[in-house]
Parts: structure tokens; C-alpha cells; sequence
């Protein structure tokens, strides 16, 4: 470091302030989300590695919900020449709401 930087390296600390941060304390707020996750996980790594059922889980889907590739796959698997083409136009007639 040359004597500029050591200038305002000495400038710098003798300039800023020496209180101490006082932000808002998270503690009971991190605590609550660490009962949460004990309670549905459990409180131990072993125990929050056994797999659940799908039930037991509302973290991505709810289980009831179908997977889009499941639906446009049952939907081109069905009987029917029309049925795809058919669920297409109607796709695309609930995204589209102007007139041509």
C-alpha cells in the first residue's frame, strides 16, 4: 500500500462511526420457523430424510392437483383425431380474449 491509500485508509477509520449496529433482532422470528420445520420434519436429520407420503406433503402441489405433462399426455393418448386439436383451440381461446 503506498501513502494515499494509507491516507485515506487512516482518514476512513477515523471518520466512522463506532456504535455498533442495532438492527432489529430476527431471533424469535428464525425460532418460530425453526418449531415449524421440527414439528412437520422432525428434529433430526434422519428423521427429516424419511420420505413422506403425498399426503403428508403440501410443499409443491396439493396432492389432488394434476401435473401438466400428465394432462397434455392423457389428453393426446386419447381415442379420437380431434381430441389433441380440440384441447389446443381451447387452450389457446382461454389465454386469448380479443377477436380476429
Amino acid at each position: 500500500m503506498g501513502p494515499v491509500s494509507r491516507g485515506q485508509e487512516r482518514l476512513f477509520e477515523e471518520n466512522r462511526s463506532r456504535k455498533p449496529y442495532k438492527g432489529k433482532s430476527i431471533d424469535a422470528d428464525a425460532q418460530r420457523v425453526v418449531d415449524f420445520l421440527e414439528q412437520k420434519l422432525g428434529g433430526t436429520w434422519d428423521a427429516a430424510l424419511v420420505p413422506r407420503a403425498p399426503q403428508d406433503s403440501l410443499l409443491v402441489n396439493p396432492p389432488k392437483s394434476k401435473r401438466p405433462w400428465e394432462e397434455v399426455a392423457r389428453i393426446i393418448a386419447a381415442p379420437g383425431p380431434d381430441d389433441y386439436a380440440e384441447w389446443v383451440k381451447g387452450h389457446l381461446d382461454s389465454k386469448v380474449t380479443w377477436t380476429m
